[in-house]
């Protein structure tokens, strides 16, 4: 008997169901390129989602009934936006921040601004417009939301333009006011923040960690961190978590534990991934317990898709590879957002142009190891993927597997294995099979011929 514990489900702005017992993958695609997801953010079982470079498009809200359901679209935030190719979002309880980098303001002048919303009895309600009040309106106020970092009753937004600093902002009595700017760093960009108690890293041209000092307006810089970043990065991206700061720029990324004694960020652990592949660059980070998620792209290299790497940190420097994957046909990955038991973040596609938003369940089995998971490119030029579509219930009955991305009018065999393996080649094939004690499928349509799509479907 087959259990199959790995469901991927495809929905588009509408209510989906399917039964199931647990939601292993779920996709939510935009394959209109002129809508593109620009921003997400998760927190419990609520996902808020924008998108639109270069139209206005209003926040997209989906929610789901547990932690193992799928979510589903439940409302639009009546609030029109200009669209910009990356639009920051901020969710902490029933408090929304959403950045527009690029807007208009009531003179119809170039700006940048952040929205602040905050739930009332289940719906979304536009609560401020915060926008930078020491700079002036114009080409270079542009930038101003580029990054920012929500916590509880306090919100910091990146900056872009020239020799503006970082801006604090503060909710008091539930007003949101502005409070400060942050001590001045020879950043060009900030383009990557995180904010998590009285610590705050900033991420740009370098990278800055600063800690809240006794004073309640005063920020201390405690840490420079200037990375290899190389001609292809744009920056840094930023992580924080229980003491530790993660900044990713380049080929590079840090992990930096707090020394309380001497109040600096000594570096704990380094990966380079030069040495994974020399064309990649580090998109985003995110740091959840002792997990660290890494998405690498490879903007050089048409048509190419994208890696995200799950490392896991110990006692050596060098983190454990727990597992990394690519997500068919899409080439760059970024918006991590880790919870306790999921990860999410927005793909862009090579063959709509559009995109799409993956959550992917981390207590589901891993499906391969480190040492088998790196699919091999076929005739088409990419390498074929296996989908499972149903329910995890074995007593269900109805999963469903779609090989996608094969050769039109090839053979297709399905196998199936107790535990995991590592055959290189065999039977003669150009491939890695991993599974041990396997064998043949031996049902109804166990061998097929792909179809004009490069598929084959298999009902278990």
């Amino acid at each position: 008997s087959m259990h199959f514990r790995a469901v991927s489900i495809s929905v588009a702005l509408a209510s989906a169901t399917i039964s199931q017992a647990q939601v292993c993958t779920q996709q939510i695609n935009r394959l209109n390129p002129a809508t593109a997801w620009s921003g997400i953010a998760l927190e419990g079982d609520t996902l808020v989602a924008v998108g639109g470079a270069g139209i206005a498009r209003a926040p997209v809200i989906f929610e789901r009934a547990s932690a193992t359901s799928p979510f589903e679209f439940v409302d639009e935030i009546p609030q029109e936006m200009l669209g910009c190719p990356l639009q920051p979002i901020r969710l902490d309880g029933d408090t929304l921040a959403i950045a527009e980098p690029i807007s208009l303001n009531s003179n119809l002048l170039p700006t940048g601004r952040v929205l602040m919303y905050k739930r009332v009895a289940g719906s979304w309600v536009l609560d401020a417009s915060l926008e930078d009040p020491q700079t002036t309106n114009g080409p270079n106020h542009e930038g101003f939301g580029f990054a920012i970092a929500l916590d509880g009753d306090r919100l910091v937004v990146g900056n872009t333009a020239p020799s503006r600093p970082s801006a604090e902002f503060e909710r008091v009595a539930g007003v949101w006011r502005y409070k400060q700017h942050l001590p001045a760093t020879d950043d060009a960009l900030r383009n990557s923040i995180d904010l998590e108690g009285d610590y705050l890293v900033l991420g740009g041209d370098n990278g800055s960690i600063f800690r809240r000092g006794y004073a309640p307006d005063e920020w201390i810089l405690e840490e420079r961190v200037d990375l290899p970043m190389g001609s292809l990065s744009e920056g840094f991206g930023t992580s924080l978590f229980g003491g530790s700061a993660v900044l990713g720029g380049g080929t590079t990324v840090e992990v930096r534990r707090r020394d309380a004694g001497t109040a600096t960020w000594p570096v704990s652990h380094t990966i380079d991934f030069a040495a994974f592949d020399a064309a990649s660059i580090v998109d985003d980070v995110e740091l959840h317990g002792d997990d660290l998620f890494v998405t690498t792209s490879f903007p050089l290299v048409p048509q190419r898709e994208g890696w995200i790497h799950h490392y896991r940190l110990g006692a050596s420097s060098t983190p454990v590879l727990v597992q990394r994957w690519q997500e068919p046909d899409r080439y760059h990955n970024f918006g991590l957002r880790v919870t306790d038991h999921e990860l999410a973040f927005m793909s862009l596609l090579f063959t709509s142009s559009g995109s799409s938003i993956l959550i992917r369940n981390l207590n589901c089995d891993i499906e391969g190891s480190p040492t088998c998971v790196y699919p091999r490119a076929n005739s088409t030029g990419h390498a074929a993927r296996l989908d499972v579509l149903g329910s995890s219930s074995l007593a269900a009955g109805d999963a469903s597997l779609t090989a996608s991305g094969l050769p039109t009018g090839s053979f297709g065999m399905f196998l199936t294995g107790r535990f995991l393996g590592v055959s290189f080649f065999p039977g003669g094939s150009g491939g890695v099979l991993c599974l041990s004690q396997g064998a043949r499928y031996s049902q109804p349509g166990m061998v097929q011929l792909a179809d004009h799509s490069g598929t084959c479907l298999l009902y278990t």
